[in-house]
């Protein structure tokens, strides 16, 4: 019997630093499977998108949802149905966050839609691009909201398992209500503390501390 996959959000903890700047923090999204665990970056350039994951990862919408479409050198996506009538089960629409710097790269955290004429993302869509190459093709269709910093490996996983004509994996892989520690700041909500520090000065990088990531996998991601 598989285990059952929660998703998160690790709420950004400031730290102290020896350097007397103050430190820039990032709020991360988690996805944790039978197959590993997921961690990405949640873009601010997008403050709509990251309202709307925050929002419904620590309701606990995503309870008892999969990840319903899994397509190997494309995407994995998650959340509510997409069926031949739209995203109808979505709890909201967000508007596009378009923004030229965030592209469909390898690692990349979109929002799902239907074919709706002002390509407003449904709030309870998420996908990761699993195509090394990207997909530059849903560039400025579909809003990129995050990137992964940890657990590509889990999500070739996922892309791999057997799935039926729709892309629907066989052996669900199902969203389920998870507690964890969340730092202190209330019981029950999927939050731990998580922080990244900003340099400043003429090329300097950004460092997660968190002995969950390496430092340049997450100075990579940060200075995209």
């Amino acid at each position: 019997m598989s285990r059952n996959l929660l998703v998160g959000i690790l709420l950004a903890a400031p730290f102290r630093s020896s350097i007397a700047q103050a430190p820039k923090t990032y709020d991360v999204g988690r996805i944790e499977t039978r197959l590993g665990e997921i961690l990405f970056v949640l873009y601010d350039q997008t403050p709509h998108h990251k309202a709307s994951f925050i929002k419904l990862a620590t309701t606990h919408y995503w309870d008892s949802l999969t990840f319903n479409r899994v397509i190997k050198n494309f995407v994995a996506q998650g959340g509510c149905p997409d069926t031949p009538k739209g995203f109808s089960g979505s709890p909201y629409l967000v508007a596009p966050e378009f923004n030229d710097s965030l592209k469909h790269v390898y690692g990349a955290v979109g929002a799902g839609r239907d074919d709706n004429p002002g390509q407003l993302s449904a709030g309870c869509q998420f996908y990761i691009v699993a195509n090394r190459q990207g997909l530059p093709k849903l560039d400025n269709h579909y809003t990129v909201y995050g990137k992964v910093i940890k657990g590509m490996d889990v999500v070739e996983a996922i892309v791999s398992v057997p799935t039926d004509s729709t892309n629907q994996p066989l052996v669900p892989i199902t969203l389920h209500r998870c507690d964890h520690d969340d730092g202190g700041s209330a019981p029950g909500l999927w939050l731990r503390g998580f922080a990244c520090e900003e340099l400043t000065g003429s090329g300097s990088p950004v460092f997660c501390r968190s002995g969950m990531y390496t430092r340049s996998a997450c100075a990579a991601v940060l200075r995209e």
